[in-house]
């Protein structure tokens, strides 16, 4: 499932995706003609190798005009009002039959697994059983990931694919989260290892020791909280007196708690007591984060869509990897949503490249 959220204005078209070496080296053969000289051979089609993979091109193109104060502040209000939906109001966000009816079709589906062979009915079987599905959905607590992970259609990490040949297009794979975002429980696997989930845009199975249960009088006060973004992708987040250390992806939003001259400090949530959350303070370098939401101009559209650039693909963040849908990054950096799945991206195995419109 791809993950929607609503629509920022911006006039690039982006995408991510493969390693960060070597670098694209551009020759200018002329004023209008580009070529990407290092590429591998399987990867050398005419558009890659003929259009500059660097958005600092694309972001110097002209452009509409920018947002208003009131637009701005519209998509701003809009923004955060979706992002803590999960922690307001009192019914699920989902579609509840439609989630049950997900996880029915996907158990009763022939698959192939890792290992290249079909699944076996009986491990479809059980894991349709674990779901419980009897009295779904049976809880509703708010809730915080604590660690990058994913919402999954069936309660396991592994892959359920097409053919033999699909990986990484993983069909349980509904959509990744990154740490802090706003969950709702809505219930627990039979065997408790797995709840499920739901944010404004996705649902799915989350590892439980991958959440913690948040109390409303925090969560009440990180609603309100003005916050930082992380620009740096894969920047690190790390507390040795906490034994905390982990990569936050580009668009990682956190609270804001204070800034010195070259850091922000920011709110984390951790692990505590019966899968609850507590806070803890650290800091996160200036060159790995801004105060959010960013002003949409062509610096810092540059600075967040160069991040999505040469990383390894994944499908909807399977394997913590980079995806189409982590294109909303540069939309989230600029408090708007976006479809998490560029229709516009073109992919050739391995890689995503920057095509424009």
């Amino acid at each position: 499932m791809i993950r929607i959220v609503l629509t920022a204005v911006i006039s690039l078209i982006l995408s991510a995706c493969s390693t960060l070496e070597p670098q694209p080296v551009v020759v200018d053969l002329s004023a209008d003609q580009q070529v990407v000289t290092d590429l591998p051979p399987d990867y050398e089609i005419e558009d890659v190798r003929r259009l500059p993979q660097d958005f600092v091109r694309y972001a110097a193109l002209p452009t509409s005009r920018p947002l208003d104060t009131v637009c701005r502040d519209f998509l701003f209000s809009e923004f955060r009002r979706k992002y803590f939906a999960p922690w307001s109001g009192s019914k699920p966000l989902s579609n509840i039959p439609g989630a049950v009816l997900a996880m029915q079709e996907h158990a009763r589906k022939d698959w192939y697994g890792d290992n290249k062979r079909k699944v076996p009915r009986k491990i479809r079987d059980e894991l349709l059983a674990n779901c419980d599905l009897e009295g779904f959905p049976s809880r509703n607590l708010m809730a915080v990931a604590i660690v990058p992970t994913s919402m999954r259609v069936l309660p396991t990490e592994r892959p359920f694919v097409v053919t033999p040949d699909d990986f990484p297009f993983d069909v349980l794979q509904n959509a990744g989260l990154k740490i802090n975002e706003p969950l709702r429980v809505l219930h627990l696997s039979a065997d408790g290892i797995w709840v499920f989930a739901e944010t404004v845009d996705a649902n799915g199975w989350v590892p439980l020791r991958d959440i913690g249960f948040i109390q409303e009088n925090l969560a009440a006060e990180w609603s309100r909280k003005e916050q930082v973004v992380i620009v740096k992708d894969l920047a690190l987040i790390r507390d040795r007196q906490e034994q905390l250390a982990l990569r936050a992806k580009v668009g990682t939003i956190v609270p804001f708690s204070g800034e010195s001259a070259d850091a922000y400090e920011v709110s984390v949530a951790v692990k505590s007591a019966n899968s609850g959350v507590r806070e803890i303070k650290v800091r996160v370098p200036k060159s790995s984060a801004k105060r959010f939401p960013l002003t949409v101009d062509r610096e810092t559209v540059a600075l967040i869509g160069n991040q999505l650039i040469g990383k390894p693909y994944g499908w909807g963040s399977f394997i913590r990897a980079m995806t189409v849908i982590n294109s909303s990054g540069i939309y989230i950096c600029h408090s708007g949503y976006g479809f998490r799945g560029a229709p516009t991206t073109r992919l050739i195995p391995g890689k995503t490249f920057l095509f424009p419109a």
